[in-house]
């Protein structure tokens, strides 16, 4: 419809036998909303852009599927989102229930009474005591409460208890048939729930280990569905039995001397004190454990925390936190932290080497609880650099070194092992067990390339009859340890973890059978520059006597119980834990790297199946099968899963030997080349001409089957608009849409850009291209940004692009806020993918193109044009001229393009001249549609009825509303 905006308005004359042109004038008039309408004077003006919003950046923040692949998999803020895809997916596997649901279940079905859950907190179901066991459903019932920890709304049911005296309690709705929410409010269901959860061990289940209830309170439990989900439940209330120690802090762990070591500790048995209230975020979620301590004088203090679990499902990731505070209860000002999303069972975080003042000081282990709800874990807290390693009796000299270093040490070390360089060969110095060696390490600068290098010794130890091997590292500086088996080529078959300056690390490794292995010790840190005198370091090798397990062993259509060492002479595929009596299974044809095949030209294309896999490459840590290509020059390769449905992940390395051999790793990753199909896009940058061996990983259950993989060299020139001042123009269509594409494969990165949304920050680091847009007068824009996993970012100006935090930016187009009040939902691309919705004012944006993390990979982005922040009409027609014919009035007058498409215009005539208003005017035509034709808009009067007197005619610019959208 049309809106009571400004108008403008042009003046002609005419007669019947003659015209009189008269100059135009402009003015600024409210305008009328429809024929008839009042229409009063308004004072003269140039046209100009409308006001718009003063701060239209006002609230928006400046990162189960692979981030950062070629950082083995260690992107902390992916894993966060590829849970939350995982779960809209529904592809993340169950954890086991709880046991004692069904143990207990018997107990209530002896009152023969279940009780189903009350409609609201009025008609809450009673529990008269605890352990409570009751099994109901929410379909049917209506949603009253908040949800808490998610999106959607879902019916809701509710129960209440009065805990007879203060107690711990476990909450649980394991076992249910649907994606449970559960929230316990005290007193009343008003206000917020003392304690909510999502999923627990049993996803989609929800489970609260431990709450604390006060006796004589009534609790009331809001069984409820994430996003809208519903139906039968099992709800599930325990008491515990009281905390040991470290439940809260006015009863912590006391640690009394340094080092401390708490060993086999279960955080089941403790309460949640804090949920996204400190400095580990949304990885304080789950049972919490308080240390304290005193010192005396200045110290230097490492903490190192390792999490696993005591019983299965080991594969199960732990997502452990801890911090350390000046004060108790913690809160965001923490002095350190260390959690992550990738941590693994029993490998550790660490908060380094910190110095501390005299003084008392808390640690808290704590956990996200997106898998598991709490673990087990062992924690060391020790006293740390600096310090001065000196030899003792009886340790074993390393090989003499000259520093600082010849240019020719860079290639021939007496113990440089695999680092030595071609014509030499790898050198070792052998060690026995019981050994401590005595050595040092630094960086230095090669001679001959003029790079900075790092000393690695390597150590040779012969294993003559099965033993276990301890290998315990302290240095004065950072050391990092690794063991191999073989060397050369070869990837580590364990890292050790790296120290802080004199922190003792130590790593054991499984049954060795007999053969060579070898441990490589090396500084490590951030390598600056050459050191200026070397750092003396310890390490010992302990070996304990094991026995080899047994198990089945396949060869030649024959199965026999052996040794892993005594299948691997046969050739054959060992699997402990198993004996004959399964029956060996039929393995793909490339199970082994050596019989990838016969090396493929590229491009090419491979298919078969990885069903039955086994690993052959003990770095990878997962099953795979090999293919083999060969290039003729220096190349980019980009290597994809097209076609194949469901296969999520491949190896992020490209060998140059078979197996694990020297590799090339992936430099960026890309969903969405394949779209529609979720399949997995890498590019490796300046691949040398030769022979490359790749593997198909079963990282997951959807990476088992049959895939097609495409290899093919690809050009790196990088796009036209890869910088902010080459940014590509981006024509607005009025009132519509424009949609570019292209991909950011080939793109360098010209910045980082952080968005702070939804209680996280998200980064895009990776690949960038720009465009620019130009805006004459504010505009109501949306932009959205697809293929997968994208980030969008918008600068004011050139000069602001990349060298200032964005002014606007979204990651997930779920997370973006404020959304205004003109928001079209159907322009948003949803999920992982961006959007941004704002008011721009007239000026020149530059848009940022990415994706999260890393990422690369093929975009397409929409904008789309809402119309004007504020209605404005056609632009005065200045030029107006009349013609008389013999049977008609011709009015012609000029305007652009652009000011065509934001109205229409009126005819008004009057046989007298003078002011305008519709009393005195007629209208002789509304809405005329502007029509571009030669730049000129016309319209064509008839003269019937008009005598030789003189009539005036005003020409009046409305404005209208863009199309509904």
């Amino acid at each position: 419809m049309k809106m009571p905006k400004t108008v403008f308005v042009g003046l002609g004359i005419a007669t019947f036998a003659a015209a009189l042109a008269v100059a135009s004038v402009s003015g600024r008039l409210p305008s009328p909303t429809t024929q008839g309408g009042t229409i009063q004077d308004g004072a003269t003006t140039h046209l100009a852009a409308a006001p718009t919003k003063s701060e239209t950046g006002d609230g928006l923040g400046l990162d189960p599927m692979v981030s950062r692949i070629i950082e083995e998999r260690q992107a902390d803020a992916a894993r966060l989102k590829a849970f939350r895809a995982a779960k809209d997916r529904g592809t993340v596997p169950e954890e086991i229930l709880l046991e004692r649901i069904g143990q207990t279940s018997n107990t209530r079905r002896g009152n023969g009474n279940l009780d189903q859950g009350g409609d609201d907190c009025a008609s809450a179901t009673a529990i008269p005591f605890t352990p409570y066991t009751d099994f109901g459903t929410t379909t049917g019932y209506a949603d009253n409460y908040p949800e808490c920890e998610g999106s959607g709304t879902g019916p809701d049911v509710v129960y209440f208890y009065t805990p007879p005296q203060t107690a711990d309690f476990h909450v649980s709705l394991c076992g249910s048939a649907f994606d449970t929410k559960i929230a316990v409010y005290a007193n009343n269901c008003a206000g917020a729930p003392i304690a909510c959860n999502d999923d627990g061990a049993c996803w989609p289940g929800s489970d609260i280990p431990r709450i604390t209830l006060t006796g004589g309170i009534d609790y009331y439990f809001v069984i409820d569905g994430w996003n809208g989900d519903f139906g039968d439940y099992t709800f599930f209330l325990e008491e515990l039995q009281p905390t040991p120690p470290g439940d809260d802090c006015s009863d912590p762990v006391l640690i009394t001397s340094l080092p401390f070591s708490d060993n086999g500790v279960s955080s089941c048995s403790y309460s949640n004190d804090f949920t996204g209230t400190t400095c580990l975020s949304s990885q304080d979620e789950g049972p919490d454990v308080i240390y304290s301590f005193t010192l005396t004088t200045t110290t230097s203090v490492e903490i190192i925390l390792t999490a696993y679990y005591a019983e299965p499902p080991n594969e199960s990731w732990v997502m452990p936190g801890i911090l350390l505070s000046d004060h108790c209860p913690p809160d965001w000002s923490c002095i350190a932290s260390a959690s992550s999303w990738t941590v693994t069972e029993y490998i550790p975080i660490v908060i380094p080497c910190t110095s501390l003042s005299p003084g008392t000081y808390w640690i808290m282990v704590d956990n996200g609880t997106w898998f598991h709800p709490c673990f087990t874990y062992d924690l060391l807290v020790q006293p740390c650099g600096p310090c001065d390693i000196v030899s003792q009796g009886g340790d074993v000299p390393e090989v003499a070194e000259t520093f600082p270093l010849p240019g020719t040490f860079s290639i021939n070390d007496p113990n440089g092992g695999c680092n030595n360089d071609d014509p030499f060969l790898p050198q070792y110095q052998s060690v026995n067990a019981g050994e401590t060696v005595f050595g040092r390490t630094f960086a230095y600068t090669d001679s001959i390339t003029g790079s900075t290098k790092v000393d690695f010794d390597w150590y040779r130890f012969v294993v003559t009859t099965p033993v276990a091997l301890t290998c315990t590292y302290q240095g004065e500086c950072e050391l990092l340890a690794a063991f191999l088996d073989p060397p050369c080529p070869g990837l580590p078959r364990v890292y050790g973890i790296q120290t802080t300056p004199c922190g003792s690390r130590s790593f054991t490794t499984n049954c060795l059978g007999v053969g060579e292995y070898y441990v490589r010790i090396s500084k490590g840190g951030a390598i600056s520059g050459p050191d200026a005198t070397p750092f003396d370091y310890r390490v010992t090798f302990d070996a304990t006597p094991c026995t080899l397990p047994s198990g089945r062993c396949c060869y030649a259509s024959t199965c026999a119980m052996l040794t892993e060492p005594e299948c691997d002479d046969l050739f054959g595929y060992w699997d402990v834990g198993l004996t004959c009596e399964t029956e060996c299974p039929v393995y793909p044809p490339n199970d082994f790297c050596e019989n990838a095949g016969v090396p493929a030209m590229l491009p090419a294309t491979f298919t078969g199946n990885n069903v039955n896999a086994t690993n052959d490459c003990p770095q990878e840590g997962d099953p795979q099968v090999w293919h083999v290509f060969t290039t003729t020059e220096l190349s980019d390769i980009q290597i994809d899963y097209c076609g194949t449905l469901d296969f999520h992940s491949f190896n992020p390395n490209i060998y140059q030997g078979c197996p694990c051999d020297d590799r090339y790793v992936l430099e960026a990753v890309d969903w969405g080349f394949c779209s529609p199909i979720t399949a997995m896009t890498g590019l490796w940058r300046d691949i040398p001409p030769g022979t490359y061996y790749i593997s198909v990983v079963m990282y997951n259950p959807n990476s088992i089957g049959d895939y097609t993989i495409h290899v093919n060299a690809v050009t790196n020139l990088p796009p036209a608009n890869d910088e902010c001042a080459t940014a590509e123009g981006i024509t607005l269509v009025p009132n519509g849409s424009v949609t570019v594409d292209g991909t950011t494969m080939n793109a360098t990165a010209s910045c980082t850009d952080v968005c702070a949304e939804g209680g996280f920050n998200y980064s895009s680091s990776g690949g960038d291209v720009f465009y620019s847009l130009n805006l004459p007068y504010c505009h109501k824009i949306a932009m959205a940004l697809g293929t997968s996993d994208m980030h969008l970012s918008v600068y004011q100006g050139t000069e602001m692009c990349c060298t200032s935090p964005a002014f606007l930016c979204n990651d997930d187009d779920e997370n973006f806020a404020p959304l205004p009040e003109w928001d079209v939902p159907w322009q948003h691309p949803g999920g992982s993918q961006s959007y941004i919705a704002a008011e721009l004012d007239a000026g020149l944006y530059i848009i940022r193109v990415a994706k999260y993390g890393g990422q690369v990979g093929y975009y397409n982005l929409t904008i789309y044009d809402n119309g004007p922040c504020s209605c404005i009409p056609p632009n005065p027609p200045e030029d107006l001229t009349l013609t008389a014919n013999d049977d008609n009035i011709e009015i012609r007058w000029t305007t652009d393009p652009e000011s065509a498409t934001r109205g229409v215009y009126q005819l008004w005539s009057s046989t007298v001249f003078g002011t305008f208003d519709i009393q005195t005017w007629t209208l002789v035509e509304n809405n005329i549609i502007p029509v571009a034709e030669s730049d000129h808009l016309y319209y064509v009067a008839p003269t019937s009825g008009l005598t030789s007197q003189k009539l005036f005619y005003i020409v009046v610019g409305q404005c209208v509303e863009p199309p509904a959208r």
